[in-house]
């Protein structure tokens, strides 16, 4: 949708690619709740005509700790 390269989006904020900012703090609300509660989140978002849901998955170490977070998004148009 976008033609970005790999290298393009790898280490990069969806706020430096130049997505919506608007959806970017929906998903930032997501990525909160996950990293402060270990809430899964996931939401459904439309763009260029195309529908994406996506889901945000705490992942946790041995001892509980939050460490990262899973973010799997698919086209499901």
């Amino acid at each position: 949708l976008m033609n970005l390269s790999f290298n393009d989006v790898v280490g990069k904020t969806g706020r430096e690619i130049g997505l919506d900012p608007a959806l970017m703090e929906s998903f930032e609300e997501l990525y909160r709740r996950a990293f402060d509660r270990g809430e899964e989140g996931s939401m459904e978002v439309e763009q260029n005509g195309r529908v994406f849901y996506s889901r945000v998955i705490p992942e946790r170490e041995y001892d509980g700790f939050i460490s990262s977070i899973l973010v799997i998004s698919e086209d499901v148009t």
